[in-house]
């Protein structure tokens, strides 16, 4: 079980978030996508829906999985963003997770809509990715690398 930060929770239920995996082939090609139907279980795992068997993503997962690699997910929106290290652990083909994505499908997508799988994705790190939290870790760590010398914390008053 992974406890994921209520921050990156709150972010997950708004619908206007931005959630992309990136997984890689044998070959070591990068993949992204957008997944708009990521959720969080109880668990603190991840259910991602996949439509298509024959899809890059779906033989990048079946690779990941078979290969233990991790996939890496960024969801974001305006100025928050979290970074997810997940390692794909199960594929659901059918059931009641997999009736639920389903069905949440057709009604976005109309009664034609189908699904080839839920994929279950377990988090092992996760990162708040926003530029603020990436400038303050910046700024802790080398507070003056990469700083232009006009910056106000560098100038002093004259007086």
């Amino acid at each position: 079980m992974y406890d994921l930060p209520t921050e990156l929770l709150n972010l997950l239920q708004n619908p206007k978030t931005t959630r992309t995996l990136a997984t890689s082939a044998h070959d070591g090609t990068p993949d992204v996508v957008r997944r708009d139907a990521l959720a969080v279980l109880p668990d603190g795992s991840l259910a991602l829906p996949e439509e298509l068997d024959s899809s890059q993503t779906s033989k990048n997962l079946v690779l990941a999985m078979w290969q233990d690699r991790r996939v890496a997910l960024t969801i974001g929106n305006g100025n928050q963003a979290w970074h997810v290290v997940a390692r794909p652990w199960r594929c659901v083909v059918a059931g009641p997770l997999f009736k639920q994505f389903l069905l949440t499908a057709r009604a976005v997508d109309g009664p034609d809509a189908d699904i080839a799988a839920v994929w279950i994705l377990r988090p092992e790190a996760v990162r708040d990715d926003s530029v603020a939290s990436q400038r303050a870790v910046e700024l802790a760590q080398r507070p003056w690398a990469g700083a232009h010398m006009d910056c106000a914390r560098f100038v002093r008053d004259a007086d």
